[in-house]
C-alpha cells in the first residue's frame, strides 16, 4: 500500500523539484535569516543588519560571477572509461563521452547525472560520443533519457552493436538531433568556438581502426586552451601539427602506448595532463613510460584512478585545480 501510494505520488506534477547543491551565500543567508528570526522580539536592528549583509553578499556574488566568468572542465570519475563536463560562463554545458554501460553498471545513472544533479544543470547543449566504445558512450544513453539535450555529435561509424544503435535511438526517441561531425567543421556552444581536428572526413571513418576515428577536439579559453583526444593512438593518422599546442591534454585512451609521444609533446606543449582511467585495470593502463615522459616534459599529470574526479576552472589566463580524492 505504502508503495502505491509512492507510485502515485511520484506522478503528481511538479511533485518534485531539482535544485543544485547550495552555494555558499545562500548559506550564509539561511543561518543569518534563521539566527535573525530567533532574535526578532528582542534584537530588531540586528534582524535587519544581518539582512543586509548577507543581501549585499549575494548581490555582490552575483556582480562578480557577471564580470569575472570562468570555464569549468570536469573529468569525471568513471572507472575505465572517458567522461568530461563542461561548463561555460554561459551556463551552456557540453558532456564529451560518458563512460560504460553494462549489465552490471551503469556510469551515466551513477556519476554523470547524480554530477549534474548537484550542480542544478537541467539542460545540455551538446553531447559527443568520441567514437562507438562502449566505455566511452554508454553511460550517455542515460543522460538523453533524464534531461533535454540540444544535439548528439558523432563520427559517423556505422558500427551495429546492440548499445549503439540504442544511443542513436533513444536519441531520435528524445526528439535530439544527431550530427556527424569532421576534422574543419566548428561548434558553437552559446558564445564559445570548438575545433574538431579529427577525424579527417565522415567517410574514412569505417575504413580506420575504431580508436583512429575518434572525434578530437579543440577548444580555447581566452590563453587557455583544451585537447580533448579521445582514444586516439597517433599510430595511423596524424593530427594537424599547427593546431594541436595546448595547456591541457586530455591523455587518449586512458595513457595507453601512444605513438611517437615525445614528438607529439613538443608540439603540444601542455601545462597539465589528465588521464582518465580505473583502478587496478586489467591492461596496465596508464603506461608507466608515458606518465615519466609526461612528467620530464614539466607536465602536472592528474589521473582519476588516484585523484579522483578533477576539476579545472580557468578565467582565461590561469588555471585552479581541484580533485576529488575517493
Amino acid at each position: 500500500c505504502i508503495i502505491r501510494i509512492s507510485h502515485f505520488l511520484a506522478k503528481i506534477p511538479y511533485g518534485s523539484l531539482q535544485v543544485g547543491r547550495p552555494s555558499f551565500p545562500f548559506l550564509l543567508m539561511y543561518y543569518f535569516l534563521l539566527v535573525g528570526f530567533f532574535a526578532l522580539k528582542r534584537k530588531l536592528i540586528f534582524f535587519i543588519v544581518a539582512l543586509l549583509l548577507v543581501f549585499n553578499i549575494f548581490v555582490f556574488t552575483r556582480v562578480w560571477k557577471i564580470y569575472h566568468p570562468r570555464l569549468a572542465v570536469y573529468f569525471l570519475d568513471v572507472g575505465q572509461g572517458d567522461a568530461a563536463v563542461i561548463v561555460f560562463p554561459g551556463k551552456e554545458v557540453c558532456i564529451i563521452d560518458g563512460g560504460r554501460r553494462s549489465n552490471f553498471i551503469d556510469y551515466g545513472e551513477r556519476v554523470i547525472i547524480p554530477f549534474l544533479c548537484s550542480r542544478g544543470i537541467t539542460h545540455i547543449h551538446t553531447i559527443i560520443a568520441t567514437h562507438p566504445d562502449v566505455d566511452h558512450y554508454g553511460g550517455l544513453i542515460s543522460v538523453i533519457e533524464h534531461f533535454p539535450v540540444g544535439k548528439l555529435l558523432v563520427n559517423g561509424s556505422s558500427k551495429e552493436s546492440f548499445l549503439y544503435k540504442k544511443l542513436l535511438a533513444t536519441a531520435q526517441e528524445k526528439g535530439t538531433p544527431v550530427y556527424t561531425v569532421g576534422r574543419g567543421e566548428v561548434l558553437r556552444i552559446g558564445q564559445h568556438k570548438m575545433y574538431v581536428l579529427n577525424p579527417p572526413s565522415v567517410d574514412m571513418v569505417d575504413i580506420l581502426p575504431t580508436n583512429e576515428g575518434s572525434i578530437v577536439l579543440k577548444l580555447g579559453y581566452g590563453k587557455v586552451t583544451f585537447l580533448f583526444t579521445g582514444d586516439f593512438p597517433n599510430r595511423v593518422l596524424k593530427l594537424p601539427g599547427s593546431c594541436l599546442s595546448s595547456t591541457v591534454l586530455k591523455f587518449s585512451h586512458h595513457g595507453a602506448a601512444f605513438s611517437k609521444l615525445s614528438t607529439f609533446l613538443c608540439t603540444v606543449r601542455p601545462e597539465i595532463a589528465t588521464i582518465s582511467v580505473g583502478r587496478d585495470n586489467p591492461f596496465g593502463h596508464p603506461e608507466c613510460e608515458n606518465i615519466q615522459m609526461l612528467k620530464q616534459s614539466g607536465c602536472r599529470v592528474y589521473r582519476t584512478d588516484t585523484d579522483g574526479a578533477i576539476t579545472l576552472i580557468t578565467d582565461g589566463k590561469t588555471i585552479r585545480t581541484a580533485l576529488m580524492i575517493r
